[in-house]
């Protein structure tokens, strides 16, 4: 038994081999194995110009994953902003349905760009992240920026280059957002990509 567990953990192994008949009970290092398994394969928006993300927030060819299927990430917003004016999600606001993502700002926040922002019926856009938290951002892997020398990527709802370490940012990113952005709400002056 500890060799099949080392054989799946280390992939060597794959999970879907092993019996479908083991008791959850006897072995509940089992759910843990089939969660690690799924999240070593590489996931996406399949959205243009985005990548695929492993769990690590590895970037991964998203290629294979999305058959060449990708939208665009208003198309994604305003799929959110549908999603969520019909749950009124936030009752004090009025969503419109229309959703968008916002050029990248590290003045306001690294998490700008990853943010979906809905348009409200006083012509502003809000971003519902204090109501729905991680839901409210696009998923990582998406394209979010290029300085002229490299692409950047959402990673843990921040905006950051490829391979940068994600942790310090989350520490600063935290900060930013206990500060008085509390809630950010942007008018149609603020230009999107």
């Amino acid at each position: 038994m500890i060799l099949l567990v080392f054989l799946v953990s280390f992939g060597l192994l794959p999970i879907s081999s092993l019996s479908q008949d083991v008791d959850r009970r006897a072995a509940p290092w089992w759910d843990a194995l089939e969660d690690e398994q799924f999240y070593r394969q590489c996931q996406s928006s399949c959205t243009k110009q985005s990548r695929g993300v492993r769990t690590q927030v590895t970037l991964c060819d998203d290629t294979e994953v999305c058959r060449g299927l990708k939208r665009t990430l208003d198309e994604v917003a305003t799929e959110k902003c549908l999603a969520w004016q019909e749950a009124n999600v936030v009752p004090e606001l009025t969503f419109l349905g229309e959703g968008r993502r916002f050029k990248h700002e590290p003045a306001i926040g690294n998490w700008i760009s990853c943010a979906i922002f809905c348009k409200t019926d006083h012509r502003q856009w809000y971003s519902p992240r204090r109501e729905l938290g991680r839901q409210a951002f696009f998923q990582d892997g998406i394209w979010c920026h290029n300085n002229g020398r490299e692409d950047f990527y959402c990673q843990k709802n921040l905006c950051l280059p490829e391979g940068y370490e994600v942790n310090d940012a989350v520490r600063s990113a935290q900060l930013a957002m206990e500060s008085d952005l509390e809630n950010v709400v942007i008018d149609d002056e603020v230009l999107a990509l």
